[in-house]
């Protein structure tokens, strides 16, 4: 009885879904399904503390912040801006650099984050909500590889626009070089997923207007068993 019952879910829940959501696992409906279970249920990614990963991704940002800051001459930026902030743990830890707003897409994630952090400023909202803002730094972290290539032109174009003149962009996203590789250990099952290489960020980013100032690639390992690959990305522009 069992296996028919799932044989039944296999074959009808994709069915279901395209009803509500004709563009499948791509489309609105099925991605706010997908990230609300993520960032409010699922044990590491929706506590108040960051995951180890997240952990380490923040280390590392750290370093191209402090960068900036040395550049800019001055210890604090007058407005960031969290851009896809999901349940806020970055824009929580941002805050020792400035006045900081996280932005995130899914108002179940916002209301999840806020009682996180309720100190923090969290609103629901999108790239047409960031176009009217305006910001000394915008950290874009682990959002551009889940957003579709073809759509990334006009992010990077709204985040030239919001900034102040010689403000700053810090994007960190997987590296296509490591996909293969990184996939043979762990599904990647996300709604979108599609990893850019460095000279395709590179490109984005310049093309709207940015000056590249740094670049660093770290390692990580996508199960404990696996070696070490090289495998994100962390990019500091400038306008």
């Amino acid at each position: 009885m069992k296996r028919k019952v799932r044989a039944w879910l296999r074959r009808w829940i994709p069915k279901l879904i395209s009803v509500f959501e004709p563009e499948g696992r791509k489309g609105k409906w099925f991605e706010a399904k997908y990230y609300t279970y993520l960032f409010t249920r699922n044990a590491n990614y929706s506590k108040a503390e960051p995951n180890e990963e997240e952990t380490e991704r923040w280390n590392r940002i750290r370093l191209l912040l402090d960068q900036a800051k040395t550049i800019s001459e001055h210890d604090q930026f007058s407005q960031i801006i969290d851009f896809g902030c999901g349940r806020g743990w970055l824009t929580n830890a941002l805050k020792e650099y400035g006045n900081v707003t996280g932005i995130e897409p899914v108002l179940k994630v916002v209301e999840h984050g806020k009682k996180l952090y309720p100190n923090i400023d969290l609103r629901p909202g999108d790239v047409d909500t960031l176009a009217v803002m305006q910001a000394e730094l915008i950290v874009c972290s682990e959002v551009i590889e889940h957003v579709g290539k073809a759509k990334l032109a006009p992010y990077f174009a709204t985040f030239h626009h919001v900034l102040k003149e010689g403000g700053w962009l810090l994007v960190t996203t997987p590296r296509k070089e490591g996909y293969e590789a990184w996939s043979t250990y762990v599904q990647l099952d996300q709604p979108t997923e599609e990893w850019l290489s460095e000279e395709e960020v590179r490109e984005l980013a310049e093309t709207a207007g940015f000056i590249s100032v740094a670049r660093q690639v770290y390692r990580a390992r996508p199960m404990p068993s696996a070696p070490l690959l090289d495998v994100y990305q962390q990019w500091l522009f400038q306008k």
